[in-house]
């Protein structure tokens, strides 16, 4: 990939009025901070991965990414713009989401039903929580 398309923390993040935000070019990637930093237990994994509605509502694709029991350093979120114009990423956008995984999970059988119990969402929204905005 083309250098000028990849966008690095500290480099291109821009400050306006105590405003953060990112732009990023059509085409180009970046490595958006999370501002946070963590320590997985020793028995689990985590994931960062897009919100599901990232894509959709921000044309962004944001990448997958494991964390091992042995990293603590800060969490970034790697986002590419497949689009033709420029997206400007906000410093409390939510772009992506942690997802803690123990590594041994036994089997679960699942079963299959007629129907599924009513919720309070429903099938409303692309299945995000929302509860956490860090990403």
């Amino acid at each position: 990939m083309n250098d000028d398309l990849k966008i690095k923390p500290h480099q291109d993040y821009y400050i306006n009025n105590e405003e953060k935000w990112f732009d990023i070019p059509p085409h180009g990637v970046a490595e958006i901070p999370s501002g946070i930093s963590i320590k997985c237990p020793d028995d689990a994994w985590v994931k960062i991965q897009p919100r599901s509605s990232t894509l959709w509502k921000r044309g962004l694709s944001v990448s997958i990414a494991v964390i091992d029991s042995g990293f603590t350093g800060k969490l970034f979120v790697l986002a590419s713009n497949p689009n033709d114009e420029t997206v400007r990423i906000h410093e409390f956008d939510r772009l992506a989401q942690i997802i803690i995984i123990p590594k041994y999970i036994l089997p679960n059988n699942p079963i299959a039903v007629d129907t599924l119990p009513e919720t309070e969402r429903g099938i409303t929204g692309f299945g995000s929580t929302g509860g956490f905005s860090g990403l």
